[in-house]
């Protein structure tokens, strides 16, 4: 029999016991099972498409943009007009010189209200209210319905390879945004 020192005793229980406390660590910083995801596809042309508001805002931006493409051709169509009016007077007369004044001062005119940073802002405005309206009608979807992420059914480059109608919240969304009662998709 060999015989057995205390010191070599207590050595041991140490380890046993830093063994366990390694083990009982461990075991808490195991990661825990995961829920799987929910995931649903939202198609959003079809719902730009479809929502009224979305609709009566593009609307509303074509017009702002028509009007300032008309007030741009016709602050071009007057600088041109005082320009042909200028080669028909004497270049060193008064009312050239005043002329050429009233000429430098509505380019510079045209050139400031080119260069405004907030000249796009209404057009910009009203379409922004539409994506946050989308947001927020997608956010509140998705917490009723348990999902957990959404992705579109069109990245502008490729449609997704496949996925089940079920998947599709376009409708539930839409409904959302108008307040309607709605169906789930194709179940």
């Amino acid at each position: 029999m060999h015989p057995v020192s205390w010191s070599s005793v207590g050595l041991s229980l140490v380890a046993v016991a830093a063994l366990g406390m390694l083990r009982a660590q461990a075991q808490e910083a195991a990661p825990a099972k995961f829920a799987p995801t929910v995931i649903a596809v939202l198609d959003q042309h079809r719902l730009e498409q479809s929502y009224p508001k979305h609709q009566e805002r593009v609307r509303q931006v074509r017009e702002l943009s028509l009007k300032s493409i008309a007030e741009s051709k016709l602050r071009t169509t007057e600088l041109a007009e005082l320009r042909a009016k200028l080669k028909t007077l004497d270049p060193k007369g008064a009312e050239a010189e005043e002329l050429k004044a009233t000429i430098s001062k509505k380019h510079a005119e045209d050139q400031a209200i080119l260069q405004d940073p907030k000249r796009d802002n209404p057009r910009i405005n009203l379409l922004d209210d539409t994506h946050q309206e989308v947001r927020d009608a997608v956010r509140s979807v998705c917490q009723r319905q348990g999902i957990d992420l959404v992705v579109p059914r069109h990245d502008g480059r490729q449609p997704l390879i496949y996925f089940a109608d079920k998947l599709d919240i376009t409708g539930l969304v839409l409904a959302e945004l108008t307040k309607k009662p709605a169906t789930p998709e194709k179940e």
